[in-house]
């Protein structure tokens, strides 16, 4: 639920030291509540060719933090859709740096069969973690209207959902929900 924003006695200037403290402590209290609200997580997504761990380690050496998860091909289940190369095994499907335990950065290793990623490009994404499948689906379909579907959004045996995008402005993104993080 949204709140509007306090009006200040509906004067256009606050008159009091009296009035001007009661405004401010209502000011306070509507940013605390548009806070408390439920909001889709944000997160910086960077695609590198084959160095995403490399880049990563370098990153935490700088800005500290730990690795909340490191995912390899290799540790998919086995898609015949997708099969992944001996070559690209070891290489990171997903990878995020958790940095001050607020900030998350995530990346991946683009496999060769889906092309090379030019560095002299944007090769970031932005990634949103829904609280909800439903709330996924939502931004899915609302973000990606009149854009290009790279990843059409679909559900995993594991009751995640994942979907991935160009929006119809050429800003890349990652919508996903996950049933265990969303805890």
């Amino acid at each position: 639920m949204r709140t509007a924003l306090p009006q200040a006695g509906g004067r256009d200037k606050i008159s009091s030291s009296a009035d001007n403290i009661r405004f401010r402590e209502r000011a306070a209290r509507f940013f605390q509540a548009a806070t408390d609200q439920a909001m889709p997580k944000i997160t910086p997504h960077i695609a590198f060719n084959g160095n995403a761990e490399e880049a990563f380690r370098f990153y935490q050496s700088v800005l500290g933090g730990e690795f909340a998860r490191i995912v390899r091909f290799k540790d998919l289940p086995l898609n015949p859709d997708f099969p992944i190369p001996e070559m690209e095994a070891e290489k990171l499907m997903n990878i995020a740096l958790s940095i001050a335990g607020e900030s998350i950065l995530t990346a991946n290793d683009v496999p060769s069969s889906m092309g090379f990623v030019s560095e002299n490009e944007n090769r970031s994404k932005i990634s949103v973690r829904a609280e909800s499948k439903e709330e996924a689906a939502e931004f899915f379909h609302g973000l990606s209207h009149g854009g290009d579907i790279e990843v059409p959004f679909e559900d995993s045996p594991e009751g995640a959902a994942f979907g991935m995008f160009r929006d119809k402005y050429g800003i890349e993104w990652m919508i996903h929900f996950d049933p265990i993080s969303s805890k």
